[in-house]
């Protein structure tokens, strides 16, 4: 963890900031290896602290290193705020993105003596190339989303509720040890998977329906995010012409992902795929995002966001094309997908040719 902090120092120099007031708790378990669900995390060129009150203070200190752990009596901002009085930062920056104006405001109060400078995804560009331990803890998740997939195709048939399959497979998930979802999942069947990010609902499973299952484990605190549509009972020739536009782009997509790639150019490959074949405007979302502690873990593989980003090595990216018809269904393949020195590695391994059940 003291290396992740020394990183976030050189970022801070070059950023002309003295210190970080950082209050996301990802990025506070990141930075530490704290759990707890309050915290606050304030980091200078010479020192790291984590604040915490009585709840977390046994476990702060089992957990971090590389900080020193300041045990609050009060609110934990109060005597945040007195440390940066002593310390008297010129400039001090605050999570942009994680701060509500209410606190803000607070925060200007309780240190005027400080220039508030608010900072942007400081700490989730050090979060994107992930170490040795992170990608071996991923892998887990990754294997594990597979084992759940094969499970899948075991359980479901028709008659069964899109409800009924969600909270067996969060039971699933829990008995092989997995911390729960990594987010709500998606189980959507018939004109429901027209719906990318559709709520498992009363509908009743049938034959001939597409199903899309978009799903993920949380696991040591990261993350697996697979997508597979599946066919019950049969497919006809408009269901596997759709399939196999996506299952084509999503391939193309990952061959191309490698280190220098930008984000628009990954995403291109794909959406040209799906628009030479005719379902352009039914493609409407990104091709994928970056992966760990946070599902949606700061960046996009997009055709409108972040248009001068390039991939590197050791970035975990999703590459989840789609394609989506109201009033008649949709298909979305998905795996998790390792940047290597001169390619990509598929972390989720299932069979991406379309399956009937």
């Amino acid at each position: 963890m003291t290396s992740r902090i020394n990183r976030l120092r050189t970022s801070l120099a070059s950023s002309d900031i003295d210190a970080l007031y950082v209050t996301h708790l990802v990025n506070i378990r990141y930075l530490t290896g704290f759990t707890g669900s309050s915290g606050l995390l304030l980091v200078t060129p010479e020192t790291a602290r984590l604040y915490v009150d009585s709840r977390y203070h046994v476990q702060a200190e089992q957990q971090t290193s590389g900080v020193e752990v300041c045990r609050c009596q009060s609110r934990l901002t109060a005597e945040a705020w007195d440390d940066i009085k002593t310390l008297a930062p010129e400039r001090i920056g605050f999570e942009a993105t994680h701060i509500t104006v209410a606190a803000h405001e607070d925060l200007a109060k309780g240190i005027p003596g400080s220039t508030l400078v608010p900072v942007r995804n400081l700490i989730e560009e050090l979060r994107l190339v992930k170490d040795e331990d992170e990608i071996a803890i991923t892998r887990r998740a990754c294997a594990m989303a597979d084992e759940l997939f094969e499970w899948l195709l075991g359980f479901i048939k028709p008659g069964m509720r899109e409800q009924d399959v969600d909270v067996e497979l969060e039971y699933q998930m829990r008995k092989r040890g997995a911390q729960g979802p990594a987010f709500p999942s998606i189980i959507v069947s018939g004109v429901n998977s027209s719906k990318p990010h559709g709520t498992p609902s009363s509908k009743v499973i049938e034959t001939g329906d597409f199903i899309t299952m978009d799903f993920g484990v949380r696991l040591d605190g990261y993350n697996s995010d697979i997508t597979r549509t599946v066919a019950v009972g049969k497919a006809d020739d408009k269901q596997r012409e759709v399939y196999e536009v996506v299952r084509k782009a999503q391939a193309a997509a990952v061959e191309a992902l490698r280190p220098g790639i930008g984000h628009l150019e990954a995403d291109a490959v794909a959406r040209d795929i799906i628009t030479e074949a005719g379902y352009g405007p039914k493609f409407g979302h990104a091709l994928g995002h970056s992966l760990g502690l946070d599902v949606h873990d700061g960046y996009r593989l997009s055709n409108v966001t972040d248009p001068e980003g390039k991939v590197q090595q050791g970035e975990i990216w999703t590459v989840e094309p789609g394609i989506y018809i109201e009033d008649w269904g949709g298909v979305r393949i998905e795996d998790d997908v390792l940047v290597t020195a001169d390619g990509s590695e598929r972390l989720t391994k299932s069979t991406r040719e379309l399956i009937i059940i």
